[in-house]
């Protein structure tokens, strides 16, 4: 009996999800909501699933077993919460969200009733990551630096920090993911942030720039630095370095470099498309077995890397370093 798979959002994140699970034996797309209208009746008609502009109404009128939530992070609102009342294993997108009370109230009411939940945090599922994580086993780290600069995405909704969060909680956020999952947990942030550059781009409201300086409980610290003003001149930087004594661990999204006394280099062999599609198919079989344990990233863990991005927010806007409240 096949799984039937609902979907909330249709934008572009979405749609490779979408054709991943079309293609998987065992799983069939059966509804898909979106606030736009038209986009929803097309999506839904090409993936052969009923469409709805209400995510309430999806929930009321079919069964899924599982729920993809793809949505900008304003527009969560109740979503999750809801499915986990429900006790429906969903997939989100990340950021989680931009409220981390409603997301302690998600991950409690997920974890009573153990039920799967996945984040797409795809960097964590790449063989390039994991042959870092495997390096890094057992080494000291002394410092982490990271860099997420490029230009400016296009989607109306990015560049209103109350709709996305801002670059550092709705793009950088990878990074920060990253770190948490190769180094440990950030126990404190202190973030600087400039504008000024963008004053040509209408209802603009995100930082130009930011440097987010961490400390992580096992006493490492780290800068990542983000960055939206990249243009046609620029060369865009996403990557994480990890640095210890006599080695250097650099990943971006092609692969993971080595530098050590026996240095290596780890392809991902991976287009995006393809990576997303690892999370897919960890969901899929997390679900089809009830077993929470095979997700790359869980509910919780993405609101964790949310409550970092979210501290540093409150640190660009205050001025002082600020303690990162986990859930």
């Amino acid at each position: 009996m096949a799984i039937e798979v609902a979907f909330i959002g249709a934008g572009g994140v979405a749609i490779p999800h979408l054709e991943t699970l079309s293609k998987m034996r065992g799983v069939h797309v059966s509804a898909i909501c979106d606030i736009a209208r038209d986009r929803v009746v097309e999506i839904a008609e090409r993936f052969g699933a009923n469409p709805y502009a209400n995510y309430r109404t999806l929930l009321r009128k079919e069964s899924p077993d599982a729920v993809y939530v793809c949505v900008y992070p304003a527009a969560h609102q109740t979503m999750e919460l809801l499915l986990a009342q429900e006790g429906i294993p969903f997939f989100v997108e990340k950021p989680v969200h931009l409220d981390l009370t409603i997301c302690r109230k998600v991950a409690r009411t997920a974890a009573n009733k153990g039920l799967v939940t996945a984040v797409g945090y795809h960097f964590r599922s790449l063989k390039s990551t994991q042959a870092a994580r495997d390096f890094l086993k057992g080494k000291k780290i002394a410092q982490v630096h990271g860099s997420w600069f490029g230009g400016m995405p296009g989607v109306h909704w990015w560049r209103q920090k109350g709709l996305s969060g801002g670059q550092l909680v709705e793009q950088t956020t990878h990074l920060v993911d990253l770190a948490r999952y190769l180094v440990g947990e950030i126990d404190s942030v202190y973030a600087l942030a400039s504008k000024g550059v963008m004053t040509d781009v209408k209802k603009y409201s995100v930082e130009d720039t930011s440097v987010l300086a961490v400390r992580f409980n096992n006493g490492v610290v780290g800068a990542i630095r983000s960055g939206c003003i990249g243009g046609v001149h620029s060369r865009a930087d996403v990557s994480l370095s990890i640095e210890g004594r006599d080695f250097t661990v650099r990943i971006d999204s092609e692969g993971a470099e080595i530098q050590a006394e026996n240095p290596s280099r780890v392809e991902s062999g991976q287009t995006w498309e393809e990576q997303l599609a690892n999370g897919d198919k960890a969901f899929i079989q997390a679900v089809k077995d009830n077993d929470p344990s095979v997700v790359y990233c869980d509910y919780r863990d993405g609101a964790n890397t949310l409550a970092v991005t979210l501290a540093g927010n409150e640190s660009m806007k205050t001025g002082r370093p600020v303690k990162v409240r986990l859930l």
